[in-house]
């Protein structure tokens, strides 16, 4: 494991046996933008309020407004922010996201969306890659996320990858007309390394 503060100022490609992870650039939102205005991934990540989005949900992730976040996020040193490629077909198929690092606490949060039509398992070893770089190269002690409870199957992912529930965020959201909780979850170092052979701290 990596020894020191985690530091994002530098994003690096991450390749597995199906998925690589290559920094994300202003020009992939051509690309992205048709995967992430599909209306189950607005809803299921919490960008809408509804699982049919109007035109105007849409029109808020225009081209360049996504263009502008891509070029942000690229030079942002609090996160790492990927675009997943399936490398049997070289299509780019989600985003996978460290952020919010806080490198005294060597803490931060992680997401991940992927095309429903596109997952076939993808998630997973995209998951495993940036969480391996996170605790492994990174020194992270503590990784966080949120997930709605409308989301089954990404609570059932970040179950299968290790993370705990900690909490639940009661009514944290508003979407089709009912109240909805958030799940906090997390993973630290020493259960990432019980899990995956990684050294803890």
């Amino acid at each position: 494991m990596a020894v020191g503060s985690p530091e994002f100022g530098t994003t690096p490609t991450l390749r597995g046996e199906r998925v690589m992870l290559r920094p994300i650039r202003r020009e992939d939102a051509r690309t992205i933008r048709p995967l992430l205005i599909d209306p189950e991934v607005l809803y299921l990540t919490g960008k809408v309020h509804s699982s049919t989005p109007t035109e105007d949900d849409l029109e808020y992730f225009s081209l360049h407004r996504l263009e502008e976040i891509y070029e942000w996020w690229a030079e942002d040193d609090h996160r790492q922010v990927w675009v997943i490629i399936d490398t049997r077909t070289e299509q780019v198929v989600g985003e996978a996201f460290l952020t919010d690092l806080d490198s005294r606490s060597r803490s931060c949060s992680f997401r991940i969306w992927i095309s429903r039509r596109r997952d076939q398992g993808l998630g997973t070893e995209a998951s495993l890659l940036a969480l391996r770089y996170a605790f492994e190269e990174q020194a992270v002690h503590r990784i966080d996320l949120e997930v709605y409870d409308f989301n089954h199957r990404a609570r059932y992912l970040y179950t299968k990858l290790g993370f705990v529930h900690e909490g639940t965020l009661r009514e944290a959201i508003w979407s089709d007309q009912q109240w909805h909780d958030a799940h906090v979850m997390a993973m630290l170092d020493s259960e990432w390394a019980a899990l995956y052979g990684g050294a803890g701290s």
